[in-house]
């Protein structure tokens, strides 16, 4: 019987750990929820039985936490156009 996931997971860059969407290890695609992967696979990435998927994030550190915390004003423009010669 195929495992259905519950959420979007991913493998981190040594496609050994198994992390949630959002985690900033997350590197390959496992999954999206409601998508089924075969009860082989669920076992080799250490899903069957456990049903809360992964292992918990570790806290941001600092310069991830800058950058997903950057204030709303600081939102960078599109790029600039040049005015065309006489116009100004």
């Amino acid at each position: 019987m195929p495992y259905e996931l519950t959420e979007t997971l991913y493998l981190d860059e040594t496609r050994e750990e198994v992390v949630k969407e959002g985690d900033p290890r997350a590197r390959f695609l496992v999954g999206v929820e409601g998508q089924t992967i075969s009860d082989e696979e669920a076992e080799r990435l250490g899903l069957s039985g456990d049903k809360s998927q992964s292992k918990p994030a570790p806290p941001p550190d600092a310069a991830t936490k800058a950058v997903h915390e950057a204030p709303a004003d600081k939102a960078m423009d599109g790029p600039k156009t040049p005015k065309a010669r006489g116009t100004e």
